[in-house]
């Protein structure tokens, strides 16, 4: 059996997305995983450039990285790992880890096999992340009352302006 074969055999069924693209980016295949991320059918997928799956926002930087890759055309094994947004059928946002690796089928095309993670939830906790911290921003900020934060080591990491005015400056 051809290596593309045996290799796309590998991810095939495994839980993270995959896809062949053509030299012009098309789908020429996915796997069930991918189907599944995207709920969209087999069927409609092949064909399509995956940017069509990302938000309208992301696809200038999506095609800026496209040119890049294929400028390592000289280096095969150059695939750096890169991240990237999907919108599924249902419209949820889907966040994704992938690497592209190209591959030459039975024909002699050169194909890319993407394998992908999905890293919607550490994405969602991130921003989960953020948004707590920005809310402890905006409490020190208003706050009337004399607020410090400490760290574990009982260290001073933030006080707000009204601790401050009661202590003079805020101690190093």
């Amino acid at each position: 059996m051809h290596a593309l074969h045996e290799a796309f055999r590998i991810v095939w069924n495994a839980p993270f997305p995959a896809t062949l693209q053509d030299d012009t980016f098309r789908l020429v295949d996915v796997n069930p995983a991918y189907v599944e991320i995207t709920g969209r059918s087999r069927e409609w997928l092949i064909g399509r450039d995956p940017i069509e799956l990302q938000p309208p926002e992301d696809r200038p930087s999506s095609l800026a990285a496209r040119e890049a890759f294929m400028a390592t055309r000289a280096d095969p094994e150059a695939s750096p790992l890169f991240e990237r947004r999907l919108l599924g059928a249902d419209g949820r946002e889907r966040w994704f880890r992938g690497t592209r690796r190209r591959v030459t089928d039975e024909r002699g095309r050169t194909l890319l096999l993407v394998v992908m993670q999905d890293s919607t939830a550490e994405h969602a906790a991130r921003e989960r992340a953020d948004r707590s911290a920005r809310e402890i921003d905006h409490w020190f900020d208003l706050s009337t009352v004399g607020m410090v934060l400490f760290d574990d080591r009982g260290l001073l990491v933030r006080s707000n302006p009204a601790f401050e005015a009661l202590v003079g400056s805020m101690p190093v």
